[in-house]
């Protein structure tokens, strides 16, 4: 293991293992049905300083099982 390669630092690699808003629009588009597309982008989204913005897996998960579990 003395020739990794840190990909963190690369923008080719910047939407691995995140949500794009791309995902949410297909994806996820009936689970974030009624639900205001602003409001998520404004507190979920905020990954990306080196490439495409991403949103928070862990936070969109959160969200999706309260709906699930809250109706």
């Amino acid at each position: 293991m003395n020739n990794l390669n840190d990909i963190t630092r690369d923008a080719r690699y910047s939407a691995i293992r995140r949500h794009t808003e791309a995902d949410l629009d297909t994806v996820l588009a009936l689970e974030l049905e009624g639900l205001d597309r602003e409001e998520i982008r404004r507190r979920y989204n905020g990954y990306g300083r080196l490439g495409e913005r991403v949103d928070n897996p862990f936070d969109v998960l959160q969200l999706l099982l309260g709906r699930l579990f809250c109706t």
